[in-house]
């Protein structure tokens, strides 16, 4: 969430934090990140790539840096894996969770923490042999590594004769680095494609994005506890409320134009 519960309490004056509140809540934030295209929330990125360039500093792309766990460079092939069934559609994934193995429509999951070594997801996805599935380790150096440091990706493996090729599954040597400014790494990082893998934790929620939050679910809970939702405007004696939309309200429109242009 771009705004704790808590805080949204404090700004209604609501002791309980209801299903009505929270569907107001979330909806709002909906509408900031629609507008800004960012989702502002402290968030992991698992082993994303990067272009090597040689230098001793890499600028990440989400912004500001919280914590980096990894780096690694010079990815390596560790495993390799076929299927050997001819179908229309068969493909391997794997991302920070599970190793999702595809054949047409059949799906197989082996999740990563289960198999959290190399050598126990080669087993697992060799218990598959009867559908077509066979893997590798490519060298036994790697059987005790990590199945959690694997680069993240998805390729196609589709046999259109038992010969198919051997797809391979990456890691990335790890290497040392220091954190700047919240912004860049240091370190050194070798020329080449999407040869450099981080896995870090980035983002925040700037004050102002956070005021703004705040005070919009606030006119939106009040509008819908005295049933004036949609109300344009109304009059009692002297006396004229008018609510405006974030597109009319020229303050509230300057934070969105600031933020779409932070990195986050």
């Amino acid at each position: 969430m771009i705004v704790s519960s808590a805080d949204i309490l404090e700004v209604t004056g609501e002791t309980t934090y209801s299903r009505e509140l929270e569907i107001q809540h979330k909806g709002v934030e909906q509408v900031v990140r629609n507008m800004t295209g960012k989702s502002f929330e402290a968030k992991t990125y698992t082993n994303e790539l990067y272009d090597g360039s040689g230098e001793y500093r890499l600028k990440l792309n989400h912004l500001p840096i919280i914590s980096v766990s990894r780096v690694s460079v010079d990815l390596e092939s560790v495993v390799k894996i076929k299927n050997t069934t001819l179908s229309t559609t068969t493909s391997v994934k794997i991302d920070s969770t599970n190793a999702t193995l595809v054949i047409d429509a059949t799906t197989d999951i082996l999740p990563i923490a289960t198999y959290t070594t190399l050598s126990s997801l080669v087993t697992a996805i060799n218990a598959l042999s009867a559908k077509g599935w066979s893997a590798e380790i490519v060298d036994t150096v790697y059987n005790d590594k990590q199945t959690t440091k694997l680069i993240q990706e998805q390729f196609d493996v589709t046999s259109f004769k038992t010969a198919k090729d051997w797809s391979y599954l990456y890691m990335g040597e790890p290497v040392s680095f220091r954190v700047i400014d919240s912004t860049w790494i240091e370190g050194y990082f070798p020329r080449g494609s999407q040869n450099v893998a981080v896995t870090y934790t980035a983002g925040s929620t700037p004050d102002d994005l956070t005021m703004m939050v705040c005070s919009l679910v606030k006119a939106v809970w009040d509008q819908k506890s005295n049933n004036t939702e949609g109300l344009k405007s109304w009059r009692v004696g002297d006396v004229e409320m008018v609510y405006g939309t974030i597109q009319e309200s020229n303050f509230f429109m300057d934070i969105i134009n600031l933020n779409k242009n932070v990195s986050i």
